[in-house]
């Protein structure tokens, strides 16, 4: 899977433009053809913006 760079700088994930080594990503399906990417920040996975499940 690819991710692009740009929005990932917008949550911060770059360091220096790129991504961290050590940085852990959660993919969880919602349906169908249907997923959703979050980044792991210490050990956490973001909660889903309300209205999605």
């Amino acid at each position: 899977m690819t991710l692009d760079k740009g929005e990932l700088g917008m949550d911060g994930v770059l360091d220096d433009g790129e991504i961290p080594a050590k940085q852990r990503m959660h993919v969880q399906r919602l349906g169908r053809g249907v997923y959703v990417v979050r980044a792991v920040a210490d050990g956490t996975i973001p909660d889903l913006p309300e209205g999605i499940r």
